[in-house]
């Protein structure tokens, strides 16, 4: 007749078969099977499964899931070899997971990640800081890539790369950088001959294919600003003859009043003020207040403010969230348009505003360039929280744009620039306006 543990043992070896480590280890430590030497090798068994499940969930993505099952090996095997390896794999996932954040430009990822890190103890300080100083240097390599000083940015990713020779992502990101680079300072030759002969409608093109680059790029914004103001609204980017528009034309100019909100190291959004706005294809003398580049109808879509929240009203074919619409539909924060080929996602971020963000979900983007667009009511809320219209991950505090009648002020939690004018914490803003914090700066760009 078998002894009592080793039914108990079976009951632990079926449990560690059909893969329940956890039940398999509280009856090899409750029944105490660890005095018997079967028991002890089962237990060793479950810490390798333990060390094998760590890599599995790590390489599958789970990688919290990863480190907990570590932590668990190595209360039972220490730091024996199977734990060792399945570290060191876990880490690696780690490292992939930190490249395709970086590849993204989503350093807060990053940074939540190499915080996760710093919490196991199974990684070493040096590991963990130098991955940290890595993320550092590339958050400011692409800010400055972004604001088109390739050099400076060229300069970070040497440091960078010199931390860790081992991580090919990081001469990835240099090599594409340097290319980057080249094809900056060739359409910036073009533009300067463009701008010096006066050739407005090139000169729009090439600004436009540079800031596809580098959306901050001072000298791109100058130059399309520049060349917008000779030619106006009226010539795109192919239609340098085009012919003046009559009255009719006139008439079908967008109505709601915009403006271009440049914000350094963050991006450009259009930002439309209007109760009704209107989505369509970017044409000259389009009525479409928000100019869409894409094989759309002039008119496709129209969007309405009112006290119940933002509807859609189709105008052309146009989807929410897999359907196509036939009536006016009230949008939710999270919803899905599909304007043509255009794909925009709605969020209504903060719960106080009326305001809403529609952001671009497909490759598309309005003329003039813009990262996204903003629907705003009586305020803009623009900071580090995730309730921000805009999110601007690297600053201190919020600061908002309000509206009073027809007006627009700035407010923030510390003194402002406002057009080379010190105020404190509030100031009228002008259509035309730069605002200047001891950590950001933005410029208004009427259209």
């Amino acid at each position: 007749m078998f002894p009592p543990w080793r039914f108990h043992l079976k009951s632990a070896q079926q449990a560690l078969d059909e893969g329940r480590v956890e039940d398999a280890l509280t009856l090899i430590n409750r029944e105490r099977l660890t005095d018997y030497a079967p028991g002890q090798q089962l237990r060793l068994t479950a810490g390798k499964t333990y060390a094998k499940r760590a890599i599995q969930r790590a390489v599958a993505g789970d990688l919290d899931g990863g480190w907990l099952d570590l932590q668990h090996s190595h209360q039972v095997l220490g730091d024996a070899s199977e734990w060792t390896r399945a570290v060191s794999a876990v880490l690696l996932a780690e490292e992939e997971a930190l490249a395709r954040h970086w590849q993204a430009g989503n350093f807060r990822l990053a940074a939540e990640r190499i915080a996760t890190l710093a919490r196991q103890p199974a990684v070493m300080p040096a590991q963990f800081e130098s991955l940290n100083e890595i993320s550092r240097r590339l958050e400011s390599a692409h800010k400055l890539a972004m604001r088109g000083k390739f050099l400076e940015a060229d300069e970070q990713y040497g440091a960078a790369a010199a931390l860790r020779k081992d991580l090919p992502i990081l001469a990835e990101l240099r090599t594409k950088n340097k290319q980057n680079q080249d094809a900056a300072r060739q359409l910036e030759e073009q533009l300067h001959r463009a701008l010096a002969a006066q050739e407005w409608p090139t000169a729009l093109r090439l600004a436009d294919e540079i800031l596809a680059i580098a959306p901050q790029c001072h000298l791109a914004r100058d130059a399309r600003r520049r060349a917008w103001g000779e030619v106006g609204a009226s010539l795109g980017d192919t239609q340098a003859h085009a012919p003046r528009p009559s009255p009719e034309d006139e008439r079908e100019q967008p109505q709601s009043p915009r403006f271009l909100l440049w914000i350094d190291a963050v991006g450009g959004f259009l930002v439309c003020l209007g109760n009704e706005i209107v989505l369509g294809q970017a044409q000259p003398h389009g009525e479409a207040d928000v100019p869409l580049q894409a094989d759309i109808s002039r008119r496709h879509a129209l969007m309405v403010r009112d006290a119940d929240g933002y509807l859609i009203e189709p105008l052309a074919r146009t989807v929410l969230n897999g359907t196509e619409l036939e009536q006016k539909s009230l949008l939710k924060d999270g919803d899905i348009l599909e304007i043509g080929a255009v794909k925009l996602r709605f969020r209504k971020p903060h719960p106080l505003s009326t305001s809403a963000r529609l952001e671009f979900v497909s490759r598309h983007r309005t003329h003039p360039f813009s990262d996204g667009v903003i629907l705003m009511g009586e305020s803009c809320v623009l900071g580090p929280k995730r309730q921000s219209h805009i999110l601007c991950r690297s600053w201190r505090s919020e600061v908002i744009l309000n509206r009073q009648q027809d007006e627009l002020f700035c407010r923030g939690s510390e003194a402002l620039e406002i057009d080379g004018k010190l105020l404190e914490g509030r100031g009228p803003v002008g259509w035309d306006s730069t605002i200047a914090g001891s950590d950001f700066s933005m410029k208004l760009e009427w259209i």
